[in-house]
């Protein structure tokens, strides 16, 4: 599976997992550096949330945004996945992948037919709700 996600320029992101007990998930750029993936809700027999919100660079952390991903903005740059996601079960074995290509909004808009979705706001920042 692959997925285009647009990024207006001068915000980040962060990717949400929700996994059912037995399985994990890895992440990885496209230049192979780790991507950061920390449970935000844990239970042993139930599904768990996962949140991936950096790439693990030598010099340090970075977030999903302009510091780790340059949007594309063209169909020829569509090619290669920014982000490459694996899902696994208990034992190892491969179940699924998911490539992320983050796109300007002008490219998400051309090619999905609907407008990108808008900006974010100061109103959408975390004002202290938690998850159970």
């Amino acid at each position: 599976m692959r997925l285009l996600v647009p990024l207006p320029a001068g915000e980040a992101l962060w990717i949400a997992w929700m996994l059912k007990p037995g399985l994990s998930i890895s992440g990885s750029d496209r230049n192979g550096l780790s991507v950061r993936i920390a449970p935000v809700t844990q239970s042993p027999e139930r599904w768990r949330l996962f949140a991936a919100d950096a790439v693990e660079h030598p010099g340090g952390t970075r977030g999903l945004g302009p510091d780790s991903l340059a949007p594309v903005s063209t169909r020829k740059a569509l090619g290669r996945d920014q982000l490459r996601f694996a899902v696994r079960c208990e034992d190892g074995e491969l179940l699924n992948t998911v490539g992320i290509v983050v796109a300007t909004p002008a490219l998400y808009a051309r090619l999905s037919g609907q407008p990108a979705p808008p900006r974010s706001t100061a109103s959408d920042a975390y004002t202290g709700w938690r998850l159970p």
